[in-house]
């Protein structure tokens, strides 16, 4: 049996290593990468990813294919911008699926990687039939001096957040929620191709994708973004058939809302960020054009709502309290009503002055609305203005950013946002 010949440069040697498939680069990959990267600054190493292409599913399993969450170039470099300071991409073969743990171990992370360290989850298999664990794996880093370590797993609303979930998610149309548990967009890619024009008919042209690998969700209307020449546009995304004009074909139509031009046979990439309605047919033309007005006016308010972070003031007592459980419950007027109060950049001012005037012991904590899902809620407030609000606790890993808010003559000091 040959054995797998991996392309190493020379600064992936010697390095910290976890071995995954990393489908999705979802939060608890992310986890895994901190803690590779504090991991191996300890050791002067370089902190290193070894991933899997194709999923080895698809040849144990090639009736079933398992849908994909990214491709290898996508996943490559969210893997890179999450601390990897290199990626190696392990090709999956038949011989490969063959290797013993031992085999595995000892000709891949100790003969071509000469690893310095491991880093794993504590669900992790390794070799033919997955017959090693992480406990058959400290075993062999303990008898080659090999550093060792096992990462808690990240977990949402009390279970392990896994590819499968996320999958699950998609599946169901609920790609909120899947962008909250990998921690950012759900990225579509596929090739313009000239449809029946009946976008353009309406007023509303759209590009058609075709030549998508990755995982598409439910039939539905979508909000997302793309950038074409350094240009950010919102995106509505419909998948499915078109059943006001009795077209059963699966289509993915993308209206980039205010973008003129031609982008027949270029590659378009689209994140995903959040399900807007179900499909559903129309009695007239008429319809169907109001129905895509209100669309792509929902799409922009989502995207809009989704893509700047939205803040949370408390006492610094509060927040180091939540740092070591893991979790905020709220202040306690948030206690008292329910839910924790957010605010948008324009908000914040004034939810100082009303909630917190005279207390100069705050932090200001950013929170990145992606990591929230559909547990963050847009209510107007008596004055009308839309506040975020989230019935439930903040786990403190969707906090971006968590600075002082200085006090001077008597006032909150704050950064321009």
């Amino acid at each position: 049996m040959s054995q797998p010949k991996l392309q190493v440069p020379d600064n992936a040697l010697h390095g910290v290593i976890t071995v995954g498939n990393f489908d999705g680069v979802h939060r608890g990959h992310q986890q895994m990468l901190k803690a590779l990267c504090e991991i191996a600054r300890v050791h002067s190493a370089p902190a290193v990813v070894v991933t899997f292409d194709p999923h080895p599913l698809s040849l144990l399993r090639p009736d079933a294919p398992l849908p994909r969450l990214t491709s290898i170039a996508r996943r490559t470099q969210l893997l890179r911008d999450s601390g990897a300071d290199e990626v190696v991409v392990l090709p999956v073969t038949h011989d490969l699926l063959q290797m013993t743990a031992d085999d595995f171990f000892t000709e891949i992370l100790v003969g071509q990687l000469a690893a310095k360290g491991i880093v794993e989850g504590p669900n992790f298999h390794f070799g033919r039939d997955r017959n090693g664990d992480v406990r058959h794996l400290a075993r062999l880093c303990r008898n080659t001096g090999i550093a060792f370590q096992v990462i808690r797993p990240v977990e949402d609303d009390g279970r392990l957040i896994s590819s499968s979930r996320i999958r699950k998610r998609l599946g169901e149309g609920r790609v909120l929620d899947a962008v909250a548990m990998t921690g950012h967009p759900h990225r579509i890619s596929g090739e313009v191709a000239r449809g029946a024009r009946r976008g353009r008919q309406l007023g509303f042209p759209t590009a058609n994708l075709e030549d998508i690998a990755m995982m598409l969700p439910t039939n539905g209307v979508y909000a997302g973004m793309t950038t074409v020449d350094g240009e950010t546009y919102v995106v509505a995304v419909s998948i499915g058939p078109n059943p006001t004009f009795d077209d059963n074909r699966l289509k993915v139509e993308c209206y980039l809302d205010g973008f003129t031009g031609d982008l027949y046979g270029q590659r378009l990439d689209v994140d995903l960020l959040s399900e807007v309605r179900p499909l559903c047919s129309f009695d007239s033309v008429e319809a169907l054009k109001t129905q895509i007005q209100t669309d792509v006016a929902e799409c922009q308010a989502r995207v809009a709502r989704l893509t700047q972070p939205i803040y949370k003031i408390c006492r610094a007592d509060e927040w180091e309290v939540s740092v070591t459980v893991g979790e905020y419950a709220g202040s306690e007027v948030d206690v008292q009503d329910g839910y924790i109060h957010f605010s948008t950049p324009t908000q914040v001012k004034e939810t100082a002055a009303k909630y917190f005037a005279d207390q100069s012991d705050l932090i200001l904590v950013s929170v990145d609305p992606l990591l929230l899902g559909a547990t963050l809620k847009w209510e107007a407030s008596r004055g009308g203005d839309l506040f975020p609000h989230l019935y439930d606790r903040l786990a403190v890993d969707a906090a971006t950013d968590v600075v002082p808010l200085p006090w001077r003559e008597g006032m909150h000091q704050f950064p321009d946002f």
